[in-house]
């Protein structure tokens, strides 16, 4: 259940009294924290062609999926360099590390615990490819936790469109009213509020966009924050 807190923007009232069913996360950056992965595999394929970091085109690649990464590569990296062989060689440093050890976030597997506990169901959609996420919630310890995993592989479009979360929504068999979601990107929030649903935007390396602002939106700095909005995080876990 929403606090009354009269902080909460409007979109948040109709997960009131008792409304809400399930939360639908994110992945990466939020429940792992895979995009300090990214950025370092990312900062290591640019100077392996002497180009130096660039953060903005990293900003804009968040939180797309991997096929969606390659047009805007293509047209923001210098001429000289083969984008198709960037993505690939910047793909195979991530998924390198990744086999050796996936980070979860601190704060991840204790507010699972309390959500699931307090009765709440728990999806995931995210821009990753369906097994690899199934993969990396292995053995970070959280699959077990999830009713479906909803990879970027399973939709025609990605994020930010919604198609992602009304997939998720139809698996559930829920309305958009009963539902809350977890966010750390900005092309996330997007599809978020594109499919109707209410979203909490919880920060990793992304800085929140100014356009986001909007009814069922609000920005925490941290999963253990959000239980002062969420009614259900007055207790530990049994």
């Amino acid at each position: 259940m929403v606090s009354s807190n009269p902080i909460l923007p409007a979109g948040f009232a109709h997960l009131q009294n008792g409304n809400l069913k399930a939360i639908i996360f994110d992945m990466d950056g939020l429940l792992l924290d895979t995009e300090a992965v990214s950025w370092q595999t990312f900062c290591a394929a640019s100077r392996a062609v002497s180009l130096e970091p660039d953060e903005i085109l990293f900003a804009q690649l968040t939180g797309l999926s991997g096929p969606a990464h390659r047009p805007i590569l293509m047209a923001t990296l210098p001429a000289h360099i083969d984008a198709m062989a960037f993505d690939a060689d910047w793909k195979q440093r991530y998924h390198q590390m990744l086999s050796e050890h996936v980070p979860p976030k601190p704060e991840a597997a204790a507010f699972l615990k309390i959500v699931q506990h307090a009765g709440i169901r728990l999806s995931v959609a995210t821009s990753s490819h369906t097994s690899k996420a199934e993969m990396n919630l292995e053995k970070a310890g959280f699959l077990s936790f999830f009713e479906h995993i909803i990879g970027g592989d399973q939709v025609a479009i990605a994020k930010p469109a919604p198609d992602i979360y009304l997939r998720a929504l139809n698996k559930l068999e829920l309305r958009p009213e009963n539902c809350l979601v977890f966010e750390d990107s900005n092309n996330g929030v997007r599809a978020a509020q594109a499919a109707g649903l209410a979203v909490i935007q919880v920060p990793d390396l992304q800085k929140p966009s100014d356009d986001l602002m909007a009814d069922g939106y609000l920005c925490v700095p941290s999963l253990h924050s959000a239980l002062s909005i969420l009614e259900i995080g007055s207790g530990s876990p049994e």
